[in-house]
């Protein structure tokens, strides 16, 4: 009987002690400010290298599982896929700026959400065309760097071909 009661007294002082909230608040805004530094250091490194073209460069910033989810195409999933899709994208000797303007981060995971604005040349074209609109990115950080996992853009344009958006959604409350 003793050696069991001096054991759980030994597992219980093994037990780690809970966090404080406020060691909790303090480890969390030391997660969020990391993330959002290593974050703007990669995004702005993707550009440079998304805008000269090396396809190469641009697929080390993705997982190698990771979902490129352009808008109007199918997911792209994978860096083989992923590559020839990027091939393809930078042959219009794009034009990309990206403006963060948010990073929610926790430990390993990120999840940052902002703007965009791309102007490409088709190829066999000679006029610009110009795309704008939002992104939500989900970034892992895999052996202490940030990869990105999940990538979905989305215009604010109107669908090629001219076809109207849908209407905004409303809210409205149901009669009583």
């Amino acid at each position: 009987m003793r050696s069991i009661l001096l054991g759980a007294l030994l597992l219980a002082a093994c037990k780690p002690r809970a966090e404080s909230p406020e060691a909790a608040m303090a480890r969390q805004a030391a997660d969020q400010k990391a993330a959002e530094t290593a974050l703007a250091s990669a995004l702005d490194r993707f550009v440079v290298h998304y805008n000269s073209g090396h396809v190469d460069s641009v697929l080390t910033f993705f997982a190698p599982d990771a979902h490129l989810m352009p808008p109007n195409t199918p997911t792209i999933v994978g860096h083989a896929a992923l590559k020839t899709a990027l091939e393809q994208a930078l042959a219009a000797k794009p034009q990309l700026k990206l403006v963060t303007e948010a990073v929610a981060a926790s430990g390993d995971l990120a999840v940052e959400r902002g703007t965009y604005e791309e102007t490409v040349t088709p190829p066999g074209s000679t006029t610009a065309v110009t795309d704008r609109g939002k992104y939500l990115t989900h970034w892992h950080r895999i052996g202490g760097q940030w990869l990105i996992v999940d990538d979905m853009a989305n215009s604010d344009l109107p669908p090629p071909g001219g076809a109207p958006p849908p209407p905004a959604p409303t809210s409205r409350r149901p009669p009583n």
